[in-house]
């Protein structure tokens, strides 16, 4: 119960933010180092949401999102990386016009699985 709460409290949050501003998978490929930092900022504040989500979730004794290892402080760069990797390796099912905040979260899960 908890759970569907958060991911729809986080599902709207990315509604949300989507209205002021979509960064999606085609304006993030398309000039590198023009979206860098904005892209970077945006990812890190995405995956802080995603990390306020799996704290809470805990805290109600659910499931997580995703299973970083314990310990692990994510940089920026790291978080952009994912991303990254999951677009390249699933270039025949992400879209142009796909969010890259909501991508985050598949790429998060898939890197991090939980046992």
């Amino acid at each position: 119960m908890f759970r569907s709460i958060i991911v729809g409290v986080l599902a709207a949050s990315i509604a949300g933010s989507a209205s002021a501003r979509t960064v999606t998978v085609e304006s993030y490929s398309k000039d590198k180092d023009y979206f860098k930092i904005f892209d970077e900022a945006w990812l890190d504040g995405a995956y802080n949401g995603l990390e306020a989500a799996n704290v809470a979730l805990m805290a109600s004794k659910q499931a997580p999102l995703f299973c970083p290892p314990l310990k692990m402080a994510m940089t920026e760069s790291q978080v952009k990386s994912i991303l990254d990797r999951f677009i390249a390796a699933h270039k025949d099912k992400v879209g142009m016009s796909d969010s890259i905040d909501a991508l985050l979260l598949i790429a998060l899960e898939e890197t991090f699985p939980c046992p």
